[in-house]
């Protein structure tokens, strides 16, 4: 059977003899639970494709992602264009991976008799477990590598300068079979060996060959090629051999034997096949000793602070590092400012840099920066430690910047070095039934007061309440029954508010439970909708400067997960379109401040059976008023055709910018639009823009705004979820309430 996708992002399914095409967008082609011989081609875009047994899979144009699962194997990966990885495991192997131009990675996790070929491109090829397999390089500086402990696998790097990697790690099992054959062909090759005997090609060019990395080979390797002139041997991590007199070079028959005397043995490092010592100096080795250093680092006071240390010189041996705090000279901190500490820090093969974390201490007092000192000392293994970057200085910033729970988990105090402090607020998780909306205010200070009447006392609630009504501003909603294509937002993290504040504010977070904030201002819904902050419906944990605020709408209920979202405080600049999302009933794109075209990337999402249309209108002001005409219920009926006669075009074409998918689909485009104006959505219900402009008024459908005054029934039909995120209700008296019927998400870019 021939299955073809489309221009969008398709998800097709293979069973047996199957030829799926994705054809352009970002296509999953699942052959993965079929019993074979498919062959699955994902055309262009950033595709994923899954085999199982003897499928061919060709990821075409694009950075793919190919995976062969099936037990007998047998399978055809073809990257193709881009940088593209590909997976196969299964204990029969026999599996051909191709990546294709431009830089790929390819990995075999079990198996044998794979063939992995990298083609052009700066690749990456990697054997984790089974025998028998060849890696192959091609055009490009290339890394190969072994880690099975059972050898007897073949790595060509072909042209250009690669790194080759035999089996490092000893195993009983590798003593029966050959050890692994390393051929670095043409160009400048790193061939590190194994412990089991490795035999070593490096071909044309100025070749390094690596023996020891870390420890004595329990076999020699072999080095078949050896070029004075242009060869090195790199004796690396040994820690009784640190430079050329560490050697012993023995010559027998026409070989050189390089012995070095460990633990006060003769031990075999390596094999120069017909190399006469007596040719052989100084110039042809090179020792690497690891080398250890440390960077300063600095954090706000209360923080965790983060030291980098650097392994450098050598990635194929286990190292350790200890690493201590203290006072010296100089030094402002005190013992009462952190947590002192001593850990030994271990680098495992291929590691090479590691965190060393420091915890400060949080105090009440105003204070400069304070600093102390981190130290590096007894490195292990021939390694040692940086002359010039073993000491490190940690520094304490004082918390003017962060956001910080100062109150039984429930006020927040927002700082900065300036006059306003920005916070980011991410929607992690959402298991309500209802649709329900974050909301936030100011209170008066650090105890949670509110005209001075602080959490508990007589009228608390009342003021609580009057404050969420006045002055509160809707963080996003969170909203229920997602479309499937939208739900990659929330997992991964996607739906973001950036709010601003005044510098020195406390704030205190709530739960508008199947509402909003405007519906709330607008007495549509109850007090009791209205969820403060205690022990009974929120929690609040912190992680790395950042705080997450859990949920539960209703005391009945054992998770607090109704409503997760993390709060942080940023730097980042505010999000374009988005100056009057703070505002009651603003559901608005502010380009005001923008002259010239803007760039709108947008995806509209929907999960309704009506057939939605969304436009979007000029306004004037944040209180939807066109010309004089303001958007109350007044003048409902004039108040249609003027957001018709004042709907947004694109710039370039003139045509009227329409938001629209089918059912469970994604539509993505973008047009260009004019700055300096506000813009307000309307949405058209089951019906479309051309109904309401014909003659005809008898076919005229319904139509909503972000102004509950002129909408026919007066309730909320739009929620912000996001910045420059909008969802949709179109149902006449709120119907189901789950503002998923038309969802759009929108990015701006200045031109």
């Amino acid at each position: 059977m021939i299955i073809n996708g489309t221009s969008n992002n398709d998800e097709l399914t293979a069973q047996q003899g199957d030829q799926v095409f994705g054809f352009a967008g970002d296509d999953t082609l699942d052959a993965a639970n079929g019993d074979g011989n498919n062959i699955l081609d994902g055309g262009s875009g950033n595709d994923k494709l899954l085999g199982n047994n003897n499928d061919t899979l060709i990821g075409g144009e694009g950075n793919d992602s190919l995976y062969a699962k099936g037990d007998s194997g047998n399978n055809i990966l073809n990257g193709g264009a881009g940088e593209d990885d590909l997976y196969a495991e299964g204990n029969s192997g026999n599996n051909i991976l191709n990546g294709g131009d431009d830089s790929d990675r390819l990995f075999v996790l079990e198996g044998d008799n794979n063939s992995l070929n990298g083609d052009a491109g700066d690749d990456e090829l990697y054997v984790m477990d089974g025998s028998l397999n060849t890696l192959k390089g091609g055009v490009g500086n290339d890394f190969l590598q072994t880690l099975s402990t059972i050898g007897n696998n073949t790595l060509e790097g072909g042209e250009g300068n690669d790194t080759l990697i035999g089996t490092l790690a000893s195993d009983s099992e590798a003593l029966l079979l050959s050890a692994d054959r390393l051929f670095g062909d043409d160009g400048d090759d790193l061939l590190y060996a194994g412990k089991q005997g490795t035999k070593m090609i490096g071909g044309n060019g100025f070749d390094r060959f690596y023996f020891g990395n870390g420890s004595v080979p329990d076999v020699p390797a072999e080095v078949l090629d050896f070029t004075k002139s242009d060869d090195k041997v790199i004796i690396s991590g040994i820690p009784q051999v640190h430079n050329f007199e560490d050697i012993i070079l023995e010559q027998v028959g026409n070989d050189t034997i390089v012995k070095a005397l460990i633990d006060g043995s003769e031990r075999n490092l390596g094999i120069l096949r017909n190399v006469l010592s007596s040719d052989l100096d100084a110039s042809n080795f090179d020792f690497i000793i690891p080398v250890f250093s440390i960077t300063d680092a600095a954090s706000i006071e209360g923080n965790d602070i983060t030291f980098t240390i650097t392994r450098t010189d050598d990635i194929l041996i286990d190292q350790t590092v200890t690493v201590s705090t203290s006072i010296n000279t100089g030094d402002t901190a005190s013992v009462s400012d952190f947590t002192a500490q001593t850990q030994t820090i271990t680098f495992a093969q291929g590691e090479t840099q590691k965190i060393f974390t420091v915890s400060s201490i949080l105090d009440s007092l105003f204070e400069s920066a304070e600093t102390f000192t981190v130290t590096l000392s007894n490195p292990t293994n021939g390694s040692i430690i940086s002359s010039t970057n073993g000491i490190a200085k940690g520094t304490i910033n004082d918390e003017d910047i962060p956001l910080a729970v100062i109150t039984n988990n429930s006020i927040f105090s927002v700082k900065g070095v300036g006059d306003t402090v920005r916070l980011k607020a991410t929607l992690i998780e959402s298991n309500s039934t209802f649709v329900n909306e974050l909301g936030v205010f100011v209170v008066d200070n650090a105890e949670g007061r509110i005209n001075g009447i602080a959490p508990g006392e007589q009228g608390y609630n009342e003021a609580a309440l009057t404050l969420a009504k006045t002055q509160s501003e809707g963080v996003f909603s969170a909203i229920a029954n997602l479309p499937n294509l939208f739900k990659t937002d929330i997992e991964t993290n996607s739906l973001t508010r950036l709010l601003e504040f005044d510098s020195g504010s406390y704030l205190q977070f709530f739960l508008v439970k199947d509402g909003t904030v405007d519906s709330f201002k607008a007495g549509l819904i109850e007090n009791t909708n209205i969820l403060f902050a205690d022990s009974s419906n929120q929690i609040i944990t912190q992680e790395e400067g950042n705080f997450t605020i859990s949920w539960k709408e209703d005391t009945t209920e054992t998770n607090f997960d109704s409503l997760v979202v993390k709060i942080e405080s940023t730097d980042e600049s505010l999000t374009i379109g988005t100056a009057l999302q703070e505002e009651s009933q603003a559901k608005l794109i502010d380009l005001r401040d923008i002259s010239g075209l803007v760039k709108a990337d947008f995806s509209v999402f929907r999960e309704a059976a009506y057939n939605n249309e969304v436009y979007f209108y000029e306004v004037n002001n944040a209180q939807g008023q066109i010309g004089s005409l303001e958007a109350t219920s007044a003048n409902r009926a004039n108040y249609l055709q003027a957001a018709i006669n004042n709907l947004i075009k694109d710039g370039e074409t003139g045509e009227t910018i329409k938001f629209a998918v089918s059912n469970q689909g994604q539509f993505t485009d973008s047009a260009m639009i004019t700055g300096g104006s506000i813009f307000a959505p309307m949405i058209i219900i089951n019906g479309t823009l051309s109904q309401l402009t014909d003659n005809n008024t008898d076919n005229d459908p319904q139509v909503y705004f972000p102004y509950l005054g002129v909408n026919s029934d007066g309730l909320d039909h739009i929620r912000l979820l996001a910045d420059n995120t909008f969802g949709f209700e179109d149902l006449s008296g709120g119907g189901d309430l789950d503002y998923n019927d038309l969802i759009i998400k929108l990015n701006f870019t200045v031109q």
